[in-house]
């Protein structure tokens, strides 16, 4: 900013702008800046919305997860990724007991799985909107003020062990929003959570076909 308002006062000096003129100046610069990088961040977000999650992701919202309910003393930080002799990825939560580490593979197993009858569903928003050109600078601003809205969006299940209960449920959610984005846990005993698990049931999150267009009045 300081740098800023002397840009303005040379300008206003060199072009004989009164003081007002060299306020407005500075701060319609600094307006720029921030839009601009408003816009590279909603821009970020906007692609992360459109990519699949990686399994990195996910294993650190189950381990935020379970930190959260207590089931674990480790949380994502502890998630680490390594690659099989036959090029599988493998998902390990470090630094905790054997039995810690099996509640951490099986959430993770059930999140990745196809949908069977969980007590809970959350969903993933999917965004589609271009985030290049011209139109991209629209599309990153309304990512980094809230107002881009998802084109679909993709349900998957609350593990087990996080399911039991809705404030794990929730707390789930919450990892999960910030590590893959989506929104809150959805109790599939109520009518909303009952059609999706109709719909939804046997379906593989990672395929292409699950995808639910959401439209928008």
């Amino acid at each position: 900013v300081v740098a800023l308002a002397l840009l303005a006062g040379v300008l206003g000096a060199l072009l004989g702008l009164g003081p007002l003129t060299e306020g407005l100046l500075t701060l319609a610069a600094a307006m720029g800046i921030q839009l601009g990088v408003a816009s590279v961040r909603g821009r970020e977000l906007a692609r992360s919305a459109a990519r699949r999650p990686s399994i990195h992701q996910i294993g650190c919202a189950v381990a935020d997860g379970l930190q959260a309910a207590e089931l674990s003393p480790a949380g994502a930080d502890a998630v680490r990724i390594s690659i099989g002799a036959t090029g599988e990825y493998r998902c390990s939560l470090t630094g905790v007991s054997q039995a810690v580490s099996e509640r951490f593979a099986t959430a993770l197993d059930e999140v990745v799985s196809p949908m069977a009858a969980p007590r809970y569903v959350l969903p993933r928003w999917v965004v589609d909107t271009p985030v290049a050109g011209p139109s991209g600078l629209v599309t990153g601003l309304a990512a980094a003020t809230g107002l881009l809205r998802p084109a679909g969006e993709v349900w998957y299940p609350v593990p087990t062990a996080l399911g039991t209960r809705a404030d794990r449920a929730q707390g789930f959610a919450a990892a999960w929003d910030r590590w893959v984005g989506g929104g809150e846990a959805v109790y599939t005993g109520s009518p909303r959570g009952e059609g999706v698990l109709v719909t939804h049931r046997g379906s593989d999150p990672f395929a292409l076909t699950t995808v639910l267009r959401v439209h928008w009045r």
